[in-house]
């Protein structure tokens, strides 16, 4: 699965233990000035093996979404969960994400997890120009088409999901970054 594989592009700072915020001259290294990306909802990020980090909270919200009954969804986490790090719940699979149907649609489209919601805003995908073509040649959505995204916009976003994902974790001393 592209989608799912985890980095260590940022290293933790010493003080804080938190994994330092994307910089502009980082990106612009790694995109060589130029990156454009719009997903066009192939589901090719859903096929493959890794990970998918769910918070309680996701959690939650797909359990209310599904509308499954207290047997359903403890069945489902069963075969979803395979174990917790860092105070998130890990789905590990070498097949294609189970929410995904024929169609190569997302069935919890509207409460999909947070790793799920912000890619390819990862900071692994930006770790190097060479991780950065691995993605552009597995997903469609890195498109000359596609709207061109400023190194700016790319910062924050990364930034974003960064500090999103450490507020899940529940500041570890040994970070997940994705």
């Amino acid at each position: 699965m592209v989608m799912f594989q985890l980095s260590k592009f940022m290293e933790s700072s010493s003080t804080t233990n938190q994994p330092e915020a994307a910089t502009s001259r980082q990106v612009e290294d790694v995109t060589k000035g130029a990156f454009r990306f719009e997903c066009n909802g192939c589901g090719d990020c859903c096929r493959g093996g890794g990970n998918v980090h769910f918070s309680e909270d996701e959690l939650h919200d797909l359990k209310e979404f599904l509308k499954l009954s207290e047997e359903q969804w403890l069945h489902l986490k069963d075969k979803l969960i395979q174990f917790k790090k860092n105070e998130l719940f890990v789905h590990s699979s070498s097949k294609a994400c189970i929410f995904i149907d024929r169609d190569n649609l997302c069935r919890i489209y509207p409460v999909r997890p947070l790793q799920c919601r912000s890619y390819p805003y990862w900071s692994s995908v930006f770790e190097s120009n060479k991780e950065l073509k691995y993605h552009q040649k597995k997903c469609p959505g890195f498109d000359r088409e596609a709207p061109e995204i400023s190194t700016l916009q790319i910062v924050r976003r990364i930034n974003q999901t960064l500090k999103k994902f450490n507020e899940q974790q529940k500041n570890p001393r040994e970070p997940l970054v994705l």
